[in-house]
């Protein structure tokens, strides 16, 4: 329920810019997380700051697994193929 809850507010968030100002003018991860549990409340979204750091690292290592897929597959097209000894 509460995955639901942080989909429905990021459907908010992305709707309202001074919203997501607000977001944005936060200084660290610890004032992130409970300004968008606050805005979440009273956005009718309920959801904790555990949740909101577990959809943060989630979204995080999604994003570097991409990065690292696109690094991969940027490699094997520029890869040499190895060359076989002949003995």
């Amino acid at each position: 329920m509460s995955k639901e809850e942080i989909r429905r507010f990021q459907q908010v968030f992305l709707s309202y810019a001074a919203l997501q100002e607000r977001l944005k003018s936060t200084t660290d991860r610890e004032s992130f997380v409970n300004l968008a549990v606050k805005l979440g409340k009273e956005s009718g979204c309920h959801f904790t700051a555990e949740e909101v750091e577990s959809a943060i690292d989630e979204h995080l290592q999604a994003r570097e697994q991409t990065r690292l897929a696109t690094v991969e597959e940027a490699i094997a097209q520029y890869e040499v193929p190895k060359q076989q000894a002949v003995w």
